[in-house]
This record gives C-alpha cells, sequence and structure tokens, in this order.
C-alpha cells in the first residue's frame, strides 16, 4: 500500500471507532433484527428474537469449536452485517427457513470478509441440504456487494450513513 492509501485507512479506521464508541453490540443487534421483521413482514411469526438466535448460535459455535478466539458479534460487525442484509433480503420472503438461509448466507460473508481467522467452516452458516443454494447465494452476495464491503471500510463517510440508517430505521 502506498503513504495516501495508509492515510485513507488511518483516518477510516479512527472514524469507525468514534461512531463506535458508544455503540451496544445488543442494541445494534436488536435494531437489525427489527430491520428485519421490517421487512419481512410476510413472516407474521418472525420476532426480533428469532435472527438474535440464529447470529448468536453461529457466533457461539464457532467460540466454543476453536474456530475463533474471541465473538464476530461486535459493534462493527453488526453495522457491515446490516449493511448485507438490507441489499439482500427481501421484502418477499416468504419462510422462517428461507429468512434464517439468507441471513445466515450474509452472516458468513461478513465472517469471511472481516473476520479475524483466515478461514472458518461453512457447516455452521448452511442449512441442511442447501448447500448449493448456499454457494451461489455466497457468490451473488459478494459479486454484488464486493464495491460497498470495500468501501464501508475505506470510506468514513460511507460507515456513518450505513450506521446512521441502522440506528435511525432507515432502510432503503
Amino acid at each position: 500500500m502506498d503513504a495516501c492509501a495508509d492515510v485513507l485507512l488511518d483516518q477510516a479506521t479512527s472514524t469507525h471507532e468514534m461512531v463506535l464508541k458508544d455503540a451496544s453490540t445488543d442494541e445494534l443487534l436488536r435494531l437489525l433484527s427489527e430491520f428485519l421483521c421490517r421487512r419481512c413482514c410476510l413472516l407474521k411469526d418472525l420476532s426480533p428474537e428469532d435472527p438474535l438466535m440464529w447470529l448468536r448460535m453461529v457466533d457461539i459455535f464457532l467460540l466454543f469449536n476453536n474456530f475463533q478466539r474471541h465473538c464476530f458479534i461486535v459493534p462493527g460487525s453488526v453495522v457491515f452485517l446490516y449493511m448485507l442484509c438490507r441489499h439482500t433480503v427481501s421484502a418477499e420472503v416468504s419462510s422462517m427457513k428461507e429468512l434464517q438461509a439468507v441471513v445466515l448466507t450474509c452472516f458468513y460473508v461478513a465472517y469471511a470478509y472481516i473476520g479475524h481467522e483466515l478461514g472458518y467452516p461453512a457447516m455452521p452458516f448452511i442449512m441442511k441440504k442447501t448447500s448449493t443454494v448456499f454457494w451461489k447465494r455466497t457468490l451473488d452476495i459478494t459479486k454484488r456487494m464486493s464495491g460497498e464491503m470495500l468501501q464501508i471500510n475505506e470510506d468514513p463517510q460511507f460507515f456513518v450513513d450505513i450506521f446512521t440508517a441502522l440506528q435511525n430505521g432507515t432502510d432503503h
């Protein structure tokens, strides 16, 4: 990396830290779950606790099985996950299983992109008998969102905009 890129990365990192300094992981997860409930209004039985449970179960599994040293779910990763979900989760989702599969795929992409470890097992993210669909969805998300995934890490204002949208419930 050249000197200009280093300076931009340092600025982005310090901005991310300033924005997140008072952010609560639990609060941001709650806001993410509320977003999913708003987006998926066809799912009458969807409760904000459902997505929380799906995400926490995978994070705990990876932690207890030594695939990671620390919980992945922290404020910055929740903002990143929200960015992926708001561009991937359709309002036409017609079942809890479908929503869970899409959310866990977004979670896997977030892990693979910003996680601290070199690799993660895909198994905890894949719903039974849907591995082909999972990998197709993973590639689709990665292709569609690669620009934004880079931008959220490099552009402090873009990160602030995503964080603010999550906090304010502006889901566009």
